[in-house]
C-alpha cells in the first residue's frame, strides 16, 4: 500500500491554488447536494458553471456529472427559444 497525501506546499505549487483548495470550496452542510451553487448564473443568462464545486459533487464524477447538468440545462433553453420562435 502506498501513501498519499497533499500539502499545503503541494497545493500551493502543484496545484496553483495558493489559498486553498485546488477543488473546491470547503464542504458545508449548507453547500450540500441542491445547496451547492448552481449550475446556471442567476444573473447572467449565457453563463454556465461545470466543475467539483457545482451540482452534483465533488470529484471526478463530480465534474462529469455536473457537464452534464450544464448540457442538459443549455439545451433546455435551446428548445425553449426554439419553441417561441
Amino acid at each position: 500500500m502506498d501513501d498519499f497525501f497533499f500539502t499545503p506546499q503541494y497545493v500551493k505549487s502543484k496545484l496553483l491554488a495558493p489559498y486553498g483548495s485546488g477543488f473546491s470550496i470547503t464542504p458545508a452542510l449548507m453547500q450540500s447536494a441542491t445547496l451547492r451553487f448552481p449550475n446556471h448564473s442567476p444573473k447572467l443568462s449565457d453563463l454556465y458553471f461545470a466543475g467539483a464545486g457545482r451540482h452534483s459533487g465533488s470529484g471526478m464524477s463530480g465534474v462529469a456529472t455536473s457537464a452534464k447538468v450544464v448540457a442538459q440545462l443549455m439545451l433546455g433553453l435551446v428548445a425553449t427559444l426554439r419553441a417561441a420562435a
